[in-house]
């Protein structure tokens, strides 16, 4: 259904306008087309509401008949107004035109019956009037509830939704104009908001109210809290806004807005002297309601806010203590990385520095080749410009250069030179993965890895720290593919033997021996990493979890690795715990669960690489 405005004109629709003159009412305007093609354009800018059409012949008829088929099928508006205008002697069959087009009126455009088609067509009009304020009423009740049923859904501020609910009550009251009254704790009031929204309106409502002071109508609707309707007084300050706006202003509805028993705003709608006949008990009863329903939802928003408000600083507290943690982690990570620096920068460096040669050699023969390619486009030039002589000299050039250079070992030696670069920079390629995988955070996914494969890396990446004599054996027990986060593990592995490795150089064991052993048990993962250092005593092995607790001497260690280590064994969903022997080994014990279907369901090309 399209929305007519009682301001927009009447479409004649004639071959001549002077065909209806003097057929309208004087208080009504009417815009004029003599085609179908114009009548739509008319449509698409104005939108009128009452349509007469005049047929004097076929032609016009069957114009008639596309207005009327565009109105009702092509727009769909039920609720325009059509009349059929048409001269005594052209005869329609008037019922076949109100079944198929709901043609509202018929008139026979006589001299005689000038004054009776008048009064038809205001009679339309003033039919239609009323319907589209009754239309325009049940429309802004239903927007009313729809406000403040939207209250509760969406997520716009409180401002915007109460300009939002102002705006329909004043289409609800036929309010010329309305504003917000913000109470201060001193019960005075100010204007928050407007509507027209100029400095003038502003200036004559504060005179008008005696604002700050609440006039006796705003304090009795503080006082009661329920919305009231007063009328305006005849004489007085409100003369002066019924100057500015051109109207007789006769009634003031005040809505409070309670939340808590505090009134916080009052919302003051200024009601046209006119309007007062259009103003029903039904809408009193709305507004009521509309009061009620509101009080409560702005209550429940602010009991929201106040929830937010304590969770927020709750959540705030929370992803501080989980950032110290994170930063702890972080920190005992980026110390294990920087004893490993050392190691894995000799590494890098030895394929580096023989790249960086190789690059001075290409150098020198990249001149020699370039040399030779202008020679033989000099020799190729001579050639065709029949320089015989030139060109002896150029191939003499050549033949001498090529000689000097020794062009044949330039070329193998350049290939030499590219597979040798490519082998050292893969080399520093997977250096640098290896280093990757183990620096990186908590964003990696749980995924399918082989534990042969980040034992393999983790070992790598350690080799620096494990001297010659150390003896590293390893009992795997057919590794097999499982899902894990394989970041985690291997910074599990690594601390775990890192500690090993230091435990047994402090106590200068003769034959340091290292185990890494895997037994896959029933939907378990059993991990082992033992060695023959000098082993904790009970008092140890109860706090060798905690954090900063640590065995070395001050300054040497920061007595975080083995608490970041049970953290991230219980984010793998496993546990973690220690067996040792004073003077003769120790022993972690990692129990991680493993799911035994993945062996059946794994193939090598879904292995992801640590």
């Amino acid at each position: 259904m399209n929305d007519h405005s009682d301001s927009d004109p009447v479409l004649l629709v004639a071959d001549e306008p002077q065909l209806m003159t003097g057929l309208l009412p004087g208080s009504l305007k009417a815009t004029h087309c003599n085609s179908f093609r114009a009548c739509k354009k008319i449509f698409r800018q104005f939108n009128p509401w009452l349509i007469v059409m005049h047929i004097s012949d076929d032609a016009s008829e069957q114009r008639a008949g596309q207005v009327a088929g565009f109105i009702r099928e092509g727009l769909a508006d039920r609720d325009a107004r059509m009349i059929v205008a048409h001269p005594p002697e052209y005869s329609l069959n008037a019922l076949d035109w109100m079944e198929r087009w709901d043609i509202n009126g018929f008139i026979c455009l006589d001299e005689q019956r000038g004054q009776l088609n008048q009064r038809l067509i205001q009679r339309e009009a003033d039919d239609w009037l009323r319907a589209f304020r009754v239309r325009q009423q049940h429309q802004a009740e239903s927007d009313l509830l729809m406000c403040i049923t939207r209250f509760s859904r969406c997520n716009k501020g409180l401002s915007e939704l109460l300009q939002e609910f102002s705006a329909i009550m004043a289409r609800l009251s036929h309010a010329t104009a309305y504003a917000h009254i913000k109470i201060t704790d001193d019960v005075a009031g100010t204007v928050e908001l407007a509507r027209p929204d100029t400095g003038e309106f502003r200036g004559l409502l504060k005179e008008a109210l005696g604002l700050p002071a609440l006039p006796p109508f705003l304090k009795r609707a503080y006082s009661e809290k329920k919305p009231q309707i007063d009328l305006l007084p005849e004489e007085g300050a409100i003369s002066s806004l019924e100057a500015s706006f051109g109207v007789s202003l006769g009634s003031c509805l005040v809505f409070p807005l309670v939340v808590y028993e505090r009134v916080i705003c009052l919302m003051v709608y200024l009601i046209p002297e006119e309007a007062l006949a259009d103003i029903s008990m039904r809408q009193v009863e709305i507004v009521t309601k509309a009061s009620e329903q509101l009080t409560m939802l702005l209550e429940r928003r602010e009991s929201e806010r106040r929830l937010r408000k304590q969770y927020a600083r709750l959540k705030t507290t929370l992803v501080t203590l989980k950032n110290t943690q994170q930063q702890l982690a972080h920190s005992e990570k980026m110390a294990s990385i920087g004893q490993l620096a050392a190691g894995i920068a000799h590494e890098i460096n030895n394929p580096l520095s023989f790249v960086m040669s190789n690059f001075s050699s290409m150098d020198e023969y990249l001149e020699t080749i370039t040399r030779m390619q202008e020679l033989n486009n000099q020799l190729l030039d001579a050639i065709d410009m029949g320089q015989q002589e030139k060109g002896e000299q150029l191939k003499t050039e050549i033949s001498t250069l090529q000689q000097q250079s020794d062009l044949g070992f330039v070329m193998e030696d350049i290939r030499d030179i590219v597979v040798e670069s490519r082998q050292g920079l893969l080399r520093v390629k997977d250096i640098i993965t290896d280093l990757r995988t183990f620096a990186r955070g908590d964003e990696a996914p749980v995924q399918l890895i082989d534990l042969e494969q980040v034992v393999a890396a983790t070992i790598k990446l350690l080799k620096y720290q494990i001297d010659d004599h150390v003896t590293l054996e390893q009992q795997l027990g057919g590794a097999r593919p499982f899902h894990c986060h394989s970041g985690f593990l291997q910074q599990v592995l690594t601390n775990l033997i890192k500690n090993a490795l230091q435990a047994m150089r402090s106590a200068e064991v003769a034959a340091p021996r290292l185990s890494i052993a895997a037994d896959w048990q029933e939907q378990q993962l059993v991990l082992k990493i033992r060695d023959n250092g000098p082993g904790l005593s009970e008092v140890m092995q109860q706090k060798i979890f905690e954090p900063f607790f640590t065995t070395k001497s001050v300054g040497e260690g920061t007595g975080l690795g083995l608490s970041v280590t049970y953290n991230l064994v219980k984010k793998l969903g496993g546990n973690i715990r220690v067996e040792s022997e004073e003077g003769s080994y120790t022993e972690f014990i990692i129990d991680l669960p493993y799911d035994n279907e993945t062996e059946t369901s794994a193939t090598p090309d879904r292995l992801i690489e640590s």
